[in-house]
């Protein structure tokens, strides 16, 4: 609701200028058209400065995915952490589209204090193993004006929502039978899926290079190597907030 109240407060605040005289500073955008797409996705995840960065922050839990014999299916997942971090980004134009430039840390918290780990006693095997959080570096990618399949968006009124999948495959740096404690599988496969929530009437306002964002999203991966607890998943479920 809070969300929805945002974007429409946006909207008469935009329209209210203009019955008030001000200039025109709103230049529609056509989402069917690539281009267009391309544009309002940069301007949502990042700036259209090219020297501005952007930071998204996230919060939210890490839960096993685990059947453990002793309980029922719906007492089986647990709380595991607290995941606490941020991706700060920049967007750079090129003869193709735009390039995205972006690092991220991220946090292993004790669920309940919200304090950093260093050291975490695994609940469903009792091992005590030291944390390794995550410093991710770089996290780039490339989006061309004329293939945008990975910008896939639903309108709702005055809210436009970008979705975004990112399914991750690659071979493990870690093989299993070197590493059977840490390594679940020989590929390493995970799922990072959200969704961008932004107001239309801001994507068409010339006068701004970035705007507000919500991005509630979830993430399913193995467990970090750390935890010496192959080859079981874990799930995330995390909440967006973006930040210039």
């Amino acid at each position: 609701m809070a969300r929805n109240v945002r974007y429409l407060v946006y909207a008469l605040t935009f329209a209210g200028a203009l019955a008030c005289g001000e200039p025109e500073t709103r230049t529609p955008l056509d989402l069917s058209k690539p281009g267009d797409t391309l544009l309002g996705f940069v301007k949502t995840r990042g700036s259209l400065d090219p020297e501005r960065e952007v930071v998204f922050y996230w919060t939210g839990f890490i839960y096993s995915s685990v059947q453990e014999s002793s309980l029922p299916v719906t007492q089986s997942n647990k709380v595991l952490f607290k995941f606490e971090g941020y991706n700060i980004t920049r967007f750079q134009k090129t003869e193709e589209g735009y390039q995205q430039l972006s690092r991220e840390a991220s946090f292993y918290e004790d669920p309940t204090p919200g304090e950093i780990l260093e050291c975490w006693s695994n609940p469903l095997n009792g091992r005590s193993v030291s944390v390794v959080h995550v410093w991710n570096d770089p996290v780039n990618n490339r989006f061309g004006e004329k293939e945008t399949s990975l910008l896939a968006h639903t309108e709702d009124g005055d809210r436009v929502v970008y979705s975004t999948d990112i399914l991750l495959a690659y071979p493990s740096p870690l093989p299993v039978a070197k590493y059977p404690d840490y390594s679940g599988s020989n590929p390493y496969q995970a799922a990072e899926l959200f969704n961008f929530y932004v107001s239309r009437a801001a994507l068409e306002d010339s006068r701004l290079d970035t705007v507000p964002a919500t991005s509630p999203g979830r993430a399913g991966a193995p467990t970090f190597p750390g935890c010496r607890w192959a080859p079981n998943r874990a799930s995330s479920s995390t909440r967006h907030m973006a930040a210039s």
